[in-house]
Parts: C-alpha cells; sequence; structure tokens
C-alpha cells in the first residue's frame, strides 16, 4: 500500500483549509512545500568542508579579513566552503568599517567598540557551531558586499 507524496499534501491541506481559513492555508501550504523532496538537500557536505568552515569562523575572529579572503580565492570548488568564506569576508569588513567609524568618536564610541568586538566574538563563535554541523550561518546585520 504505497501513498504518493503530492497527493497526501492535497490531502492534508484540502482538510486543513476546510477548518481554519485563508491565513493558516497560506501557513500550512509553505510548510509542507518547504518538505517536499526538491528543498532537501542534495548532497552531503564533507567533514573536511566542515572543518575548513570552522576554521574560517575561528580564524576571522583573529586575523580579521584575512582567512575569509584566502578562502575566498583558493576554495572555489567547493560551494560550502566558499559560501562560508564570503560571509566571514563580508563581516570582516563590515567590523572593519563600523569599528573605525566608532574610533572617531571620542568615548561613547570607543564603549560602543568594545560592545561590537563582544558582538564579533559571539558572532564567530556561533558560526563556527554552525559549521561544524555542517549548516550555512549569516551574520546579523553584515553589509553584502561580496556577492
Amino acid at each position: 500500500m504505497s501513498v504518493e507524496f503530492g497527493a497526501d499534501i492535497e490531502r492534508i491541506d484540502f482538510v486543513h483549509r476546510a477548518r481554519c481559513g485563508k491565513v493558516a492555508d497560506l501557513v500550512l501550504s509553505s510548510k509542507l512545500l518547504l518538505m517536499q523532496p526538491s528543498f532537501l538537500p542534495q548532497t552531503a557536505i564533507s567533514q573536511h568542508s566542515k572543518n575548513v568552515a570552522l576554521l574560517v569562523y575561528l580564524f576571522t575572529l583573529f586575523f580579521s579579513v584575512i582567512p575569509g579572503l584566502v578562502v575566498y580565492v583558493f576554495f572555489r570548488d567547493d560551494a560550502f566552503v566558499l559560501s562560508t568564506g564570503k560571509e566571514a569576508l563580508n563581516w570582516s569588513i563590515t567590523m572593519l568599517l563600523c569599528s573605525f567609524v566608532l574610533s572617531l568618536i571620542p568615548f561613547v564610541g570607543w564603549l560602543l567598540a568594545g560592545v561590537l568586538y563582544c558582538i564579533h566574538v559571539i558572532c564567530c563563535i556561533l558560526g563556527a557551531i554552525n559549521a561544524r554541523k555542517g549548516w550555512l550561518y549569516r551574520f546579523p546585520f553584515a553589509l553584502r558586499l561580496i556577492a
């Protein structure tokens, strides 16, 4: 006894639409659409790629732009590592620009630069944790200069 995945979705969608109305229908449809096999990742990320991505985020803590730039230039063949390098490079450039602007403002800017550095440490650690799991991490307020 086999049931097609699409037919099951239509049945659930019809029952849910009859009960809840249009707003809930949109939410359920989007959740069911994300569960379809075409939206699942097609290839597994290798352990080497996860390790390189982890090192990029950890080295970004200490060397700023250099790790992201090295990965962006030399690791063009691996999509996961390349996107991690781009994200780390964008984050580093954003941190450099913000730090420069805040360093020009006496006292308050210097305190905010310290807060910015704490945010930098936290976000890089979160990126490293996500990279270890094989997930892409987007920094919260990074300028997307390198697409």
